[in-house]
């Protein structure tokens, strides 16, 4: 299986040859900006696989209160740690190994895996999951603490998972924890470094998914990222300007600014970014424009203008913000950045009357 996918890595993590796109990249003394970046969105993919499935371990275990990114050019090594709930480590009854190995080399075996549950754990349709990261980097290493088997288990893989080290399982007295660190085999994607795009668009993530992992602190290259809520994360973009914000419900949180560059968006869905956007921007879009409308159509028929403003012409001005949690959602894969559900299923996407007033 690990050759067919390094055959057609488009299929598993989309394109591994660089682009020029323009993207919202994080920056730390500037903050969120939008500039036109070259980067291999598999990359990214294989990133994402890594954060989110650290982000997903707050909804196993609502202790994790801490997720620590490094990423370091000059050694291509990018260190992934978390708390809360480990890995067990224990032996898979039906594999005969130890279940850490299992759930970071063994395709179509995931920690999160299970299709017939209503859950908002991320995964891929395939389970593949962090496994891609570990089959596009030259090394990757696994640690994982339990207290509850009292045990450390450490395994590292090198040549695109082709080779397994032995794995180290020592007593462990200590919280749990888990960390990953890996070198991306840079020649997959064309690259020779980690340049400052693709840095910058890493670094973006990490803020993403501290914007929408409340109680966990977030670090990236040693420092916290000062981000307590969705609306801090919302301040990075417009840097002070005026938007309006509401947390529709606990599934879903949005914010609408005026924009001059034309329709603009952000959105999260289950901590991936969806760049693409998806039902829920378009969803959330419908309904603040559909009210702008009818508020315009009745403002110029009090003033004595029976005009009608189009859809369109208002939507132009608008940027939106979106951040929500979907049961069992669905993406454009394997690149995860438009969400595809029909959101009428989804009632808790309703703005409140209040909001579109205060619009």
């Amino acid at each position: 299986k690990i050759k067919d996918i390094l055959l057609l890595p488009s299929l598993y993590i989309g394109p591994v040859d660089p682009i020029k796109e323009v993207m919202w990249v994080y920056e730390e003394q500037a903050g969120m900006i939008q500039r036109e970046i070259s980067y291999a969105p598999g990359l990214q993919k294989i990133f994402d696989e890594i954060i989110v499935n650290a982000v997903d371990n707050k909804l196993r275990d609502s202790s994790m209160d801490t997720l620590k990114v490094d990423i370091d050019p000059a050694k291509n090594v990018i260190k992934v740690f978390y708390n809360g709930k480990g890995i067990p480590v224990v032996e898979h009854d039906k594999e005969k190994m130890s279940v850490p190995s299992l759930v970071f080399c063994h395709s179509l075996t995931s920690f999160n895996c299970n299709h017939q549950e209503e859950t908002v754990i991320n995964e891929d349709c395939n389970c593949f999951g962090a496994k891609l990261c570990n089959i596009f980097s030259r090394t990757f290493e696994l640690k994982t603490g339990s207290k509850v088997e009292c045990k450390s288990f450490k395994q590292t893989w090198t040549n695109n998972m082709t080779n397994a080290g032995t794995p180290e399982i020592l007593p462990y007295f200590g919280e749990d924890f888990t960390e990953i660190t890996f070198s991306v085999d840079l020649t997959k994607f064309n690259m020779a470094i980690l340049d400052k795009d693709i840095q910058d668009l890493l670094s973006r993530r990490v803020v993403d998914v501290a914007a929408s992992t409340r109680g966990v602190k977030v670090y990236l290259n040693g420092k916290i990222i000062p981000i307590n809520n969705f609306e801090d994360y919302v301040d990075l973009f417009l840097k002070g300007g005026d938007y309006v914000y509401e947390a529709v419900s606990d599934f879903c949180e949005i914010a609408v600014a005026p924009s001059e560059k034309g329709f603009m968006h952000v959105s999260q869905v289950n901590k991936y970014s969806t760049t693409k956007g998806g039902k829920h921007v378009h969803h959330v879009t419908e309904r603040v424009v559909q009210k702008l409308q009818k508020y315009l159509k009745e403002t110029n028929k009090r003033n004595g203008f029976d005009v009608d403003v189009e859809f369109n012409m208002i939507k132009m001005h608008l940027m939106v913000f979106v951040n929500c949690s979907i049961s069992n959602m669905c993406f454009n894969e394997p690149l995860k950045n438009k969400m595809t559900n029909q959101l009428f299923k989804y009632a808790h996407f309703e703005p409140s009357d209040h909001f579109f007033t205060r619009v």
